[in-house]
């Protein structure tokens, strides 16, 4: 740990591991103040900073954080997977993989699936757990079929008739409420399915 200033920093915290590398630093300047974590490459990977004005930033980097994720309480664990699309089916807000194609009950995707993960995770359960956070925005991976057809960029996804899947929304008439995000990548017939003819597929979410 150290403690000190330096030639930008009128206040200067860092900690540090046995080898010297700073992995924490709290900095206070005259025109502002941030405090950083620091990941092996020795860049920032989240950062919290206010300036002269009053405002503040926040920002959380990396190539595998992307979406924004809140925690609901769940209907069921069971069968619950990232990349799952998720509608309110019990009180209070509690939440199970939607079952209905273009069920307009959907709130979001189960965050974590293909790698990517929440940059932000808000709230926790009674229980106090907050695992399977549900991705309400920014990019996600979703698990997609080809119910309502092939898959391509831009297309509007919604819930399919298998339980947490989506799917094209092909019926523009019946999409108005039902739309969980818009595709960011194909999927179709040859492009990485699995035995029940389903796979991820990137996608920013986006309910409408």
């Amino acid at each position: 740990m150290y403690f000190g200033a330096s030639d930008t920093a009128a206040g200067l915290m860092q900690l540090r591991t046995s080898t010297g590398t700073t992995v924490v630093e709290i900095s206070a300047h005259d025109d502002g103040s941030f405090a950083r974590f620091v990941n092996k490459s020795g860049k920032n990977a989240a950062y919290i900073g206010s300036y002269a004005n009053g405002t503040g930033v926040v920002q959380v980097n990396g190539q595998e954080v992307h979406d924004y994720a809140e925690v609901f309480e769940l209907a069921t664990r069971q069968g619950v997977e990232p990349g799952m699309v998720m509608a309110v089916a019990g009180p209070g807000g509690r939440i199970a993989p939607a079952a209905a194609s273009y069920e307009r009950r959907v709130v979001g995707v189960i965050s974590g699936a293909g790698g990517l993960q929440p940059g932000m995770v808000v709230g926790s359960r009674e229980d106090g757990s907050n695992d399977l956070p549900l991705a309400v925005s920014g990019q996600a991976f979703v698990r997609v079929c080809l119910e309502g057809g092939s898959v391509e960029p831009g297309d509007l996804l919604v819930a399919s008739s298998i339980p947490g899947v989506a799917m094209r929304a092909a019926e523009a008439e019946r999409a108005a409420g039902a739309v969980i995000g818009k595709a960011l990548e194909a999927f179709g017939p040859g492009l990485d399915q699995g035995a029940e003819g389903q796979g991820l597929v990137r996608m920013m979410v986006m309910l409408r």
